[in-house]
């Protein structure tokens, strides 16, 4: 199984000026649906549309939940989860054929309330999983024990779920993650996978895990399915590689990507 390497990425207006970035180019990442709009609908529909053609798996991350990222460098979101669970049902609704999707980073781990677990059951309960695999995310290793997460998915439909993902946006390295992940999902039972974002995970973790835009940080392993027996289903560029995490460490705003930032990845790539 391949993955689909959308060819109007972020980083595709700036290979020319900066050839160093074609690394970057040249591999699958995943495409971020920050909004519901007409523009972005149809982004989708071509995407899935190329990779059906392909054959090839398409990588989506939703992330618009309402209050998203708390007002952080990240807020926005849907204004209400009435229209929020419309936005996603309609999303299932596309013509899928193989998507991969991960499932509103950070919102489980930062804020587990009863609201959101409400909507997450409405959500989950009408994915068509023989269509859509989607991963819920649960931070990383470093911000919750793993029996946190446990408790926290043991309260939620999670029978359509395909696992989890791991590591989004962050710099835990692959071995930690995989502990992780593998230990959670034991436990779930029920054949549920995770998946590990290794887009920027290569050196590990920064110093007291600062996280916005650390210095020294490089690229991880290439996004590749994982085709064997284990419950470790994917290794994924989810964030974007040189895209920011906020006006942090001489980036810009959180989600535009900087040339900078991508080629320090890239120079200290092992």
């Amino acid at each position: 199984m391949k993955l689909y390497r959308y060819p109007n990425q972020s980083v595709a207006k700036y290979v020319k000026r900066y050839p160093g970035l074609t690394v970057l180019q040249e591999q699958p990442q995943a495409y971020w649906i920050n909004d519901w709009t007409l523009s972005t609908r149809e982004t989708v529909i071509e995407i899935l549309k190329e990779s059906h053609d392909l054959t090839e798996i398409p990588v989506f991350v939703w992330y618009m939940i309402p209050d998203r990222d708390h007002g952080s460098y990240s807020s926005g979101g849907t204004k209400d989860f009435e229209t929020y669970y419309r936005q996603v049902r309609d999303f299932f609704q596309l013509e899928h054929s193989s998507s991969l999707v991960i499932f509103e980073p950070d919102a489980l781990a930062l804020d587990f309330s009863p609201r959101r677990t409400e909507v997450f059951n409405r959500i989950f309960a009408i994915i068509p999983k023989e269509k859509i695999k989607v991963f819920l995310d649960v931070g990383h290793p470093h911000w919750h024990p793993q029996e946190v997460i446990e408790d926290h998915l043991n309260s939620i439909a999670i029978d359509n779920l395909s696992g989890i993902s791991i590591n989004v946006s962050n710099f835990v390295d692959s071995a930690e993650c995989e502990e992780y992940g593998l230990n959670i999902c034991k436990k779930l039972g029920n054949e549920k996978f995770f998946v590990v974002d290794t887009s920027r995970n290569g050196n590990g973790s920064a110093p007291k895990d600062e996280w916005c835009n650390p210095t020294g940080r490089s690229l991880g392993e290439k996004p590749v399915i994982i085709e064997d027996e284990s419950l470790h289903y994917a290794n994924l560029w989810i964030k974007i590689p040189g895209e920011s995490d906020g006006q942090c460490n001489g980036g810009p705003h959180a989600g535009v990507f900087s040339p900078d930032l991508a080629l320090r990845l890239i120079r200290n790539e092992k």
